[in-house]
């Protein structure tokens, strides 16, 4: 009788503890409140702290999208080409977009972006706004060959040696538009014999994602 009896308290608290483990694996399945996770509660897993490159690129992304956009707004004003006014409408459409989507990864990461372009940016756009529109269009055309060639590498930088997933994520999809970017403007340089930098060179044949080759050009008599 007392090996039944053993047997059957055995029993119990086995039953006990399986039950006491099934319960506590369905609330560790379930918010505090006792509600299951929305889908949309979710974008962030997998998230680490930025680090001091993920911050310092995203602030000459920033940077740099800035100066783009006011460029590209002055070109439009001020270039007599309809090609530098077409490459200046691609990049002002190409930067404004990658703009927003970095605004959206610093506000979910709690970090504050410049609202304005650098001193050295600032300086140039003073100096081109006074510029005849001959002048203006090859010095548009150099710069925009120098800087989009620092651009580039400070997205591969980012997609290297960045730390935070989302941030990484977000330069690795923006780096082939900025190549695309990069390729036109050596092509509309090439057609107005306009000196850039030898590295730009190298990325004469990239188009933006999607875009056919040929797609978007002007015939060579046209400027």
């Amino acid at each position: 009788m007392f090996k039944q009896a053993a047997a059957a308290i055995a029993a119990v608290g086995a039953f006990a503890v399986l039950g006491s483990a099934t319960a506590a694996q369905a609330g560790a399945a379930q918010t505090p409140s006792g509600q299951m996770p929305a889908s949309g509660q979710m974008r962030h897993e997998g998230s680490i702290t930025l680090n001091a490159m993920d911050r310092q690129f995203m602030m000459k992304a920033a940077q740099g999208n800035i100066a783009e956009i006011k460029l590209g707004q002055l070109a439009l004003k001020k270039s007599q080409s309809e090609r530098v006014r077409a490459l200046a409408q691609t990049i002002i459409q190409g930067h404004t977009k990658g703009h927003n989507e970095l605004k959206q990864t610093a506000m979910q990461h709690n970090v504050k972006l410049p609202q304005d372009t650098d001193a050295r940016h600032k300086a140039m756009y003073n100096r081109m706004a006074k510029m005849s529109p001959a002048q203006f269009d090859k010095m548009y055309v150099a710069g925009q060959a120098r800087d989009h060639v620092a651009t580039i590498r400070l997205f591969q930088s980012e997609v290297r040696g960045g730390r935070e997933p989302h941030v990484k994520a977000l330069a690795a999809k923006q780096l082939p538009e900025i190549e695309g970017h990069t390729g036109e403007i050596v092509r509309v340089a090439e057609a107005m014999e306009v000196t850039i930098p030898q590295p730009a060179r190298a990325y004469r044949s990239r188009r933006m994602p999607g875009m056919q080759p040929g797609a978007g050009q002007m015939n060579n008599g046209q400027m």
